[in-house]
């Protein structure tokens, strides 16, 4: 729908000027006063003429049914005119050297329609152009494309409005959807990309950088049922250091992957227990401390979210093991140290003393020997 393009060809094709020497004056004065001019091609001309040319105003009527009524100054269209094709295209506004130049309004078969400035035949400045589908552009143009500062309105009421460059949404602007969904910001080539403010209705907000409409880096999000997360994002997930405050009064601080905790990182319970060490998938998942609000404590390895491997259990009464573990239970070599003072060292399965081990009770008396499922059998 290039202007230009239109005109140019059009124009040429069907209502070039035609030479007054294949002419004849029909009614009037044809030389400086008011005449019609009918041509062997059937052209006709009627308005002002001057030193026998068409100059001042006139309409020119093609055999084709086009029609130009405005201003000419020396044959040429100058000033003030409409051009109106035979086929409904139609342009209103000001005309230089046969050339659409000031402004106007040019109008498509279709309905489509521009107004604004127009400069040599090229859209350029500020103008609105309305296509006939319900688009609806409002702004600066450079070379027949939207640029600069502008506004679009689509039929589905989703609307743009900021920098464009090249017909392209780029630099600085807000788009609001018609679901409400807001996104403001800088853009790249149509696409959120650089730092902006996406707000979804009744959901969630999000601040920060945007790297081909997908959160990447430094970002806060914040939900709309409290929860809210700050830190690092790839891909619109969080990836790197970040903290996650959940409505329930959870929250995260550490390294994530892909939007799970993983890597090191402390989390605390809404009742005040508390994990601090590595994650793996969303779990603790080797080195790590829990503490739990009751007092009781763990430090030692864990795998896939359980007590497993070597560490340390210290009760709330001051009792505590120190061994080996399996799924949460006391299972291999250990020491188990009672608040009381007795002290018992050496082999447990599931939870219970097991094989060879040495008990020392608080008076200082020693049993030693095997024991089975707790009980002692022999020295």
């Amino acid at each position: 729908m290039k202007l230009r393009t239109l005109i140019l060809i059009l124009f040429f094709y069907c209502c070039s000027l035609p030479s007054i020497a294949l002419a004849e004056c029909q009614q009037g004065d044809c030389e400086s006063g008011v005449g019609t001019y009918l041509w062997q091609d059937g052209t006709q001309y009627q308005g002002e003429w001057k030193n026998n040319t068409p100059s001042g105003n006139g309409t020119y009527l093609w055999p084709n049914q086009s029609q130009y009524s405005g201003h000419l100054l020396n044959n040429v269209f100058e000033g003030q005119g409409t051009l109106q094709w035979a086929d409904g295209m139609k342009y209103k506004g000001e005309w230089k050297k046969h050339l659409p130049s000031g402004n106007g309004t040019y109008t498509w078969p279709d309905q489509s329609q521009y107004s604004g400035t127009i400069l040599n035949n090229i859209f350029e400045g500020q103008g609105i152009l309305q296509w006939s589908n319900g688009v609806k552009y409002d702004g600066n143009w450079k070379e027949d494309k939207p640029q600069g500062k502008g506004t679009f309105h689509w039929p589905n009421q989703d609307s743009y409005e900021g920098e464009i460059n090249n017909n392209l949404f780029n630099g600085q602007g807000t788009y609001q959807w018609a679901n409400k969904v807001k996104y403001s910001g800088e853009w790249l080539n149509n696409l959120p990309h650089g730092t902006g403010f996406y707000q979804w209705p009744d959901y969630l907000k999000c601040q920060g950088n945007f790297v081909k409409n997908k959160l990447s880096g430094q970002s806060l999000c914040e939900w709309n049922d409290q929860s809210r997360y700050e830190g690092n994002w790839q891909d619109e997930r969080p990836h790197g250091f970040g903290i996650m405050a959940w409505a329930n009064s959870v929250q995260y601080t550490g390294e994530w992957v892909k939007g799970i905790p993983d890597g090191e990182g402390s989390m605390i319970w809404s009742e005040g227990t508390s994990y601090s060490g590595e994650w793996k998938e969303g779990i603790p998942h080797g080195i790590g401390t829990q503490k739990w609000s009751n007092g009781e404590s763990y430090s030692g390895e864990w795998k896939k979210g359980v007590m497993e491997g070597k560490g340390t259990f210290i009760q709330a009464n001051g009792s505590s093991y120190m061994g080996i573990w399996q799924n949460n239970l006391r299972n291999g070599a250990g020491i188990q140290s009672w608040a009381n003072g007795t002290r018992y060292e050496g082999n447990w399965i599931k939870n219970q003393m097991d094989g060879k081990g040495k008990l020392t009770f608080s008076s200082g008396a020693i049993q030693q020997g095997t024991w089975i499922n707790g009980k002692y059998q022999s020295p």
